[in-house]
């Protein structure tokens, strides 16, 4: 009996493990996937149906957001960070850039719009629908929260100070304009 609650024991937190770390992201990728691709199928059509004055950064976002699509696996703050360290001191190759300028600019908030609902999926999937963008957090946000809780305490210790020492000088006998001076 004890042998095979051992082994219904391993088999449920094999069957979680695999459910956390393989079935769940592989669905947050194909949801993802499925985001980046309505975006670019609302843009394509608006491209065809003639929005935009220069074809040109429109279609270059496109190419942009099927590039996003096919390397949806590698978008993790794991694979950004590991990216961003083998990139220094590499200078950025010129003409990368989208020419929002040469738009006029009502289009280019358009476009400007559906980069940013761009940006947003890239960043959310990152840190929301990764395993390591869940370690991120689950890092980032204690320590985000330790480093505010240390500063308003020593805020609150160095205003304390301040008001402490302002009390004691008006008790002490001195007069209210010297201790407005102190403050301005």
């Amino acid at each position: 009996m004890s042998i095979a609650l051992a082994v219904l024991a391993f088999s449920a937190v094999l069957f979680a493990w695999f459910c956390l770390f393989k079935v769940i992201p592989d669905s947050l990728m194909a949801m993802f996937r499925f985001r980046l691709g309505k975006q670019r199928d609302e843009l394509a059509v608006e491209i065809h149906n003639g929005a935009f004055s220069n074809r040109e950064p429109a279609e270059q976002v496109v190419q942009d957001i099927d590039g996003f699509i096919e390397l949806a696996p590698q978008i993790s703050p794991l694979h950004i960070g590991l990216m961003r360290v083998s990139e220094v001191g590499i200078p950025e190759p010129e003409g990368e850039h989208i020419r929002l300028g040469e738009l006029l600019p009502e289009e280019r908030e358009r476009l400007e719009a559906r980069m940013r609902k761009i940006q947003q999926l890239l960043a959310d999937h990152a840190l929301l629908e990764t395993p390591s963008g869940w370690l991120t957090l689950l890092i980032a946000v204690p320590v985000a929260l330790v480093v505010v809780l240390f500063r308003r305490l020593s805020d609150r210790a160095y205003a304390g100070t301040l008001v402490g020492g302002l009390r004691r000088r008006f008790s002490e006998g001195a007069s209210e304009l010297a201790c407005r001076e102190h403050l301005v």
